[in-house]
């Protein structure tokens, strides 16, 4: 009966961002803030705390829903489908876990209010993972370093920073206090390089070695589960489109779907996306939690395979079109570049094949 109520949670979840979507997000609206700093809409930023996703997987008693990864999960995959150009996942989630789990609880409301936009600035370097030695500077008063690959930099109130003062630290500076240097990306959204050199007060630091380093990391993870949802969504959506086009499209007197060959990689693609929604059920399931090593193991194993099969599927439903999947005014071509900033973020496939394997044959041996 459990499972049957929490089925039905998901559900409802599903067609609150199904019908956001189709009413206020898809292809136009990512077309109407694309390319324009910061990316994305504030006023859709605001409904969407409103709707109260950006703090979906949090417990109730920091303000959030209390449906885990699971139900963001839900809500992303609905989302990657549009496709989203707001950063729910690297402005809202991630920002959420970390400032719950450091017990910022009124820094925590502003951002599940959609009053303050927060950016995690954590990476220094490309293939950067938590844990890795940092070069950004807190020394007590004062924050020095340079953060890259901030997503959302451009749009932010706020950003979250990671340092060391000889340990790891969580520092909490207004965007104010940082030089901004935005960065497009290949589907219309931004990034940035952020530097900061700026006097603080000590209560902008706020969780130490203690605290800092395993809520960190933990938000990570779960940022990445919800990535690659939002993947799935993306593959799925390039997937369905290209099928409804391959069933109207005529040649030879016949519908282009009826072919064979085409039939072939269709079905191919099909097992693929199956096989990637799987490693993400994997991963999110109940039995993944028991065990930390486990855990990170099927974290990536769906990262990886989710990043692969989206870029797959994106190039495919290109090329199945034809000459009109080239074109910029076509859809299509939104969900492969959409899938080629997801798919590097947070860890190309590449790179969790690579903790996979280090994590699987360690245990192993």
């Amino acid at each position: 009966m459990a499972d049957a109520a929490a089925d039905d949670v998901l559900t409802l979840v599903r067609d609150s961002a199904r019908a956001y979507v189709g009413r206020e997000g898809g292809p136009q609206h990512f077309r109407e803030v694309r390319g324009a700093s910061p990316g994305f809409g504030r006023a859709a930023w605001t409904q969407m705390a409103e709707l109260g996703w950006l703090g979906l997987g949090l417990a109730e008693d920091d303000g959030g829903s209390g449906l885990g990864d699971a139900g963001v999960a839900a809500l992303m995959e609905e989302l990657g489908r549009g496709p989203t150009p707001e950063p729910v996942t690297a402005c809202g989630l991630l920002p959420a876990a970390i400032l719950a789990g450091a017990g910022a609880k009124s820094d925590l409301a502003r951002l599940l209010s959609g009053e303050r936009v927060v950016a995690v600035a954590w990476q220094e370097h490309a293939g950067q993972r938590p844990g890795d030695p940092l070069e950004t500077r807190w020394h007590g008063k004062r924050l020095t370093g340079t953060k890259r690959f901030v997503f959302g930099a451009p749009a932010a109130d706020a950003f979250l920073v990671t340092a060391t003062d000889g340990a790891p630290a969580l520092i909490l500076v207004d965007a104010s206090r940082a030089k901004v240097a935005p960065s497009p990306l290949v589907d219309g959204t931004f990034a940035g390089t952020v530097t900061f050199d700026t006097d603080l007060t000590p209560e902008c630091r706020i969780a130490g070695a203690a605290v800092a380093s395993s809520v960190f990391a933990d938000a990570i993870e779960r940022a990445t589960l919800a990535v690659s949802a939002e993947l799935v969504g993306v593959m799925r959506q390039a997937f369905e489109m290209t099928v409804g086009y391959l069933r109207q499209r005529r040649q030879f007197g016949q519908p282009v779907a009826s072919f064979q060959a085409l039939q072939f990689r269709l079905a191919d693609l099909s097992t693929r996306i199956a096989l990637a929604s799987a490693s993400l059920g994997a991963a999110l399931s109940a039995s993944a939690g028991n065990d930390p090593r486990q855990r990170l193991a099927r974290i990536s194993a769906a990262k990886a395979r989710c990043s692969e099969v989206a870029l797959e599927v994106g190039r495919e439903a290109v090329q199945l079109h034809g000459a009109i999947g080239y074109t910029d005014d076509y859809d299509v071509g939104l969900y492969l570049k959409r899938a080629l900033v997801l798919s590097a973020w947070l860890g190309t496939a590449t790179q969790h094949r690579a903790r996979y394997a280090d994590l699987t044959l360690s245990e192993a041996s």
